[in-house]
């Protein structure tokens, strides 16, 4: 049964996957000629966690959020803009009550619909995903690493993949590469696969919203890191379930820790981020700064925000979602076939990799 669910799915996505293909073309051209569209939107709903990761800075109390409603009408007025992705993060995104019905509202809109989870909520919260197009999990590593890093989580994280393997729901991981699990990468190539899915790999880096540091203390040799990244590299050549695209990890190997990678950035041109209080802002790095700023103030209808953004030239960047959709960008000067295979990052890339 979960098996006719599972092809039943990926050919309802392959379907679908294609048609939104045809769509975004036209935005895209739009933006390569100095329009502004944002095809990807990426709302991060709740500051809440249930976790308390060693690293992370996204733990927090929780702030204001917008209401059922007014997330409604937030993902109405961008999707009569164009917007044809919607991401949802946090946080824990499945710390709200409502999410359930967002990704059906989200859904009703015809637009694709990413969960990003650590999936410790999925046990009891996975039949109202049923119609997300992809949830993506988080993951450590083995499951003593995984314990220690993520508040002792590995077995209901587990348990969260099992219900969704179970009813044929897409799922991916993702993995942060830091100093404790750097040695690791094989388990979570040989996790992924055994799932019949792929792991995106995000290099460990300081966030915006990191007050204390955190991070730092999970940073691994920049050796460590390039020999990491030559490991993913090859094993993505040999046909590893490497979510990345090659053209970001040889940019990230060149880069990390210090230097800003070579491309030009598209963040508050095709794709943007939303705050809990329902701010627009560039993207996952500039969400911090959004938040504090008092005169921002409740913002019902982002749309505005986004037209306004200005443009960003941040002194570093490794954040796998946006540096992958400016790949994309970016090669589309050079060569639109090249750009056509980088797609994936806004396409969404954990989807479209997923029904490789």
């Amino acid at each position: 049964m979960a098996g006719r669910k599972g092809f039943l799915n990926g050919l309802r996505a392959a379907v679908e996957i294609n048609n939104f293909i045809l769509k975004s073309l036209p935005p895209t051209l739009k933006v390569l000629l100095g329009a502004r569209i944002p095809l990807r939107v990426t709302q991060y709903i709740t500051e809440r966690c249930n976790l308390d990761c060693l690293y992370c800075g996204r733990h927090e109390e929780g702030g204001p959020e917008l209401t059922t409603n007014e997330v409604k009408i937030l993902m109405s007025s961008f999707r009569k803009a164009g917007t044809l992705f919607w991401a949802f993060n946090g946080g824990e995104p499945l710390m709200r009550d409502d999410i359930g019905d967002l990704v059906n509202f989200a859904k009703s809109l015809g637009m694709f619909v990413n969960i990003a989870t650590n999936g410790t909520l999925l046990p009891r919260k996975y039949r109202e995903l049923r119609n997300a197009d992809l949830i993506n999990i988080s993951i450590e590593g083995p499951k003593e690493l995984h314990d220690a890093m993520r508040s002792r989580s590995y077995d209901l994280m587990v348990k969260g993949i099992m219900a969704l393997a179970g009813e044929g729901i897409r799922f991916s991981f993702t993995a942060q590469i830091n100093n404790r699990n750097i040695d690791s990468l094989g388990f979570l190539l040989d996790f992924a696969e055994k799932y019949k899915t792929k792991v995106a790999f995000q290099p460990v880096r300081v966030q915006k919203e990191d007050r204390e540091g955190k991070a730092r203390a999970f940073f691994p040799t920049p050796e460590k890191m390039q020999a990491a990244l030559d490991y993913l590299i090859r094993e993505k050549a040999k046909g590893r379930q490497v979510s990345n695209s090659m053209a970001f990890m040889r940019q990230i190997r060149k880069s990390w820790p210090d230097r800003r990678p070579n491309m030009s950035c598209w963040a508050g041109r095709i794709y943007c981020s939303i705050t809990p209080e329902g701010a627009a802002t560039a993207c996952c790095d500039t969400l911090q700064d959004t938040h504090k700023d008092a005169s921002c103030g409740r913002i019902q209808n982002a749309l505005k925000g986004f037209y306004l953004l200005p443009d960003f030239h941040c002194s570093t960047c490794y954040a796998m979602t946006p540096l992958e959709a400016n790949l994309a960008m970016t090669m589309a000067f050079r060569s639109p076939w090249s750009a056509l295979r980088q797609v994936q990052s806004f396409l969404p890339r954990h989807f479209w990799n997923a029904l490789k």
